[in-house]
């Protein structure tokens, strides 16, 4: 049985209190007593309100902060709070000093763990995989023995569909993006799955 989880974001697909419930419902079979959080970009399209309320309490600015466990240094990092559509995470100037502080009384042989959403280093920026100033952020655990990094955000693969047929409604102007059809109704959709290949959520 694990002592915690960490959960490194996307809780819910639409910050929905619904898909808030549902998460919360199922980590009651987890047999932990701790979980753990970073919010991914679908968590915060409120502006994360409804994240921090219910799975961000006790953080600091927008859903940071960092814990002890039998001497490893946890850091939990928000770099999708200003995130652009189809750009890299942030970080941002308030969090980077907040962290400079939070590990500069540690030992060096504290071993370190940061974990954020997207990844902190340059996986593949034409996607948004990686954050614009995660270089400061790591150069302040340089000094450490031990750092471990993980994130969540990327999906290796995942099947996307091309929308063949589309009736529109009276006053809904259709979207020239075959994956991205803007259209109240879903079930208005004929839909054709495409090859399985990469791509972001």
């Amino acid at each position: 049985m694990p002592e915690f989880l960490l959960h490194t974001g996307d809780l819910t697909h639409l910050s929905d209190p619904a898909q808030f419930d549902t998460l919360a419902q199922v980590l009651k079979d987890c047999r932990t007593k701790d979980v753990f959080y970073v919010p991914g970009e679908h968590d915060i399209y409120d502006g994360g309100a409804l994240y921090r309320e219910r799975f961000g309490k006790n953080t600091t600015g927008t859903g940071w902060y960092s814990f002890d466990q039998k001497g490893v240094h946890f850091i939990g990092l928000v770099n999708v709070a200003n995130i652009q559509e189809g750009g890299l995470g942030t970080l941002g100037q308030e969090q980077l000093d907040w962290l400079e502080k939070d590990v500069k009384a540690l030992s060096p042989s504290t071993p370190i763990v940061l974990f954020a959403h997207i990844p902190l280093w340059a996986v593949y920026p034409k996607w948004g995989w990686g954050t614009d100033d995660a270089e400061r952020a790591l150069s302040s655990v340089k000094r450490f023995g031990s750092v471990t990094v993980l994130n969540g955000h990327i999906h290796q693969s995942c099947r996307r569909w091309r929308v063949t047929s589309l009736s529109t409604p009276p006053g809904v102007q259709r979207s020239r993006y075959q994956h991205q059809v803007q259209c109240p109704n879903r079930s208005q959709w004929s839909l054709k799955p495409l090859n399985s290949r990469r791509c972001l959520d």
